[in-house]
């Protein structure tokens, strides 16, 4: 056994050392822009970042790119039109993504790209770029931009079985990661069921689903009918609208560390929205100085956070006082209206209505005219409060399956991780000579 910097010790018989002893190295490019000849009679298949969503898809071939260029623009930039069994690695964006060409195509400067020497099978050096994430993850380290640098790249070293083990490693890792790659797309199917079935019964008990006697029309598509002793108002008669803003980034005293002592939502919280009720902490702060000097205002624990840009729909309510960037509208509920109830509505039935109002946009977002024009069903206090519990109810029973289905999820990606690392440093035996 030899040992190696990332792969350890490996099997007499097999080889280790720099990539280009295995692979060629080629680069890619883009033709200029500029130049509008390059951009005519396009037909040589060109793969950017306009299409690593392939690559992180777990696609092993590269399908159709987003856009071709065309022979004469190949011959006035870097690139190179590559033979198909070229295996792309992402270098910035999704660095360390990999694909196979099934036929030539060039790539972007996104990527780097070898072309395997005999001796070396595409399929094996894909399994073993995929091994190497922590190793790309390392070289990324302390870099101001996420990239894998051409010094680094060039320098990789991969290890090498003989050729009729890398054909026996990659049929034995394409059978086992088959069965783990279906056992995580039953998962996540059953995840993206029991989350439309949160969010199904969520809305439903908060349009009065389960309410008994006599009911009446609302108006409203998202909740068409409504208890007869609801009433439907505009949101602006139960709550307060409120906005949020940015202090400016020139005013160095605005953003001081020491300073930053004020809770302040910006798009960098959105994703950690919707997915707990209430919002306790935020990524950014802003200091009392920065607050003061902008439009932006500290609102009281309980005002319910709407996303209005980017990504929305998404809502929580603040466990604190709080101010919030221009990017959310932001509600203080009055006494007719518990907080908990307008995030029920936000997170389930309005869903719907918000993509009503921002389809077609070039910048998708909801105006203040469209904000100030919602209407929601109101029942009285003691029926909100019966929906919201009724509901975080239902929500922690299927919440813990969801999370159940997570956890089975994230141990079978670790699982498919460790075995295709292992196969292909010779750590494990699945049926190959040396």
């Amino acid at each position: 056994m030899t040992d190696g910097p990332w792969f350890g010790a490996i099997p007499a018989g097999w080889k280790s050392g720099s990539i280009r002893r295995f692979a060629y190295m080629r680069t890619g490019h883009t033709p200029s822009r500029s130049t509008p000849e390059y951009w005519v009679n396009c037909d040589i298949p060109w793969f950017t970042l306009g299409d690593v969503w392939q690559l992180r898809a777990g696609a092993r071939h590269l399908g159709d790119t987003a856009e071709r260029i065309s022979p004469i623009g190949l011959a006035n930039s870097a690139a190179d039109l590559l033979p198909a069994g070229t295996v792309v690695l992402s270098r910035t964006a999704s660095v360390g993504f990999t694909g196979i060409m099934p036929i030539p195509m060039a790539t972007s400067q996104d990527y780097w790209n070898w072309v395997p020497r005999e001796g070396l099978l595409s399929e094996y050096l894909w399994y073993q770029f995929q091994a190497m994430k922590p190793e790309f993850d390392r070289l990324m380290m302390g870099s101001t931009h996420r990239t894998i640098y051409q010094g680094d790249a060039a320098n990789l070293r991969i290890v090498v079985p003989p050729e009729p083990s890398q054909r026996e490693i990659v049929d034995f890792l394409d059978r086992e990661t088959a069965q783990i790659d279906a056992f995580i797309a039953k998962n996540e199917e059953l995840i993206t069921l029991l989350t439309e079935r949160r969010a199904a019964i969520r809305g439903d008990l908060a349009a009065g689903g389960d309410q008994p006697g006599p009911r009446k029309p609302s108006g409203l598509f998202w909740a068409p009918e409504v208890s007869d002793d609801w009433q439907v108002v505009p949101l602006t008669s139960v709550a307060k609208l409120e906005s949020g803003h940015t202090p400016s980034k020139t005013r160095p005293e605005f953003w001081r560390d020491d300073e930053c002592v004020i809770p302040w939502i910006s798009l960098n919280d959105v994703g950690s929205l919707t997915s707990d009720e209430y919002i306790t902490s935020t990524v950014n702060r802003i200091s009392p100085a920065g607050l003061a000097g902008s439009s932006a205002r500290m609102l009281p624990e309980g005002t319910v956070v709407l996303s209005r840009d980017a990504t929305i729909g998404r809502s929580s309510i603040m466990a604190q006082p709080m101010a919030t960037s221009q990017h959310f509208a932001d509600w203080v509920c009055g006494d007719r209206l518990l907080p908990r109830y307008l995030w029920l509505l936000f997170t389930s039935c309005m869903q719907g209505m918000f993509d009503s109002l921002t389809n077609g946009s070039t910048i998708r977002t909801i105006g203040v005219p469209d904000l100030r024009s919602f209407r929601i069903p109101l029942p009285p206090l003691a029926t909100q409060a019966q929906i919201v519990e009724a509901a975080a109810v239902k929500d922690s029973q299927l919440r813990e399956t969801t999370e159940t289905a997570n956890r089975a999820r994230k141990l079978a990606i670790e699982r498919r991780a460790a075995l295709i690392s292992a196969a292909v440093t010779g750590k494990i035996d699945v049926g190959v000579g040396a």
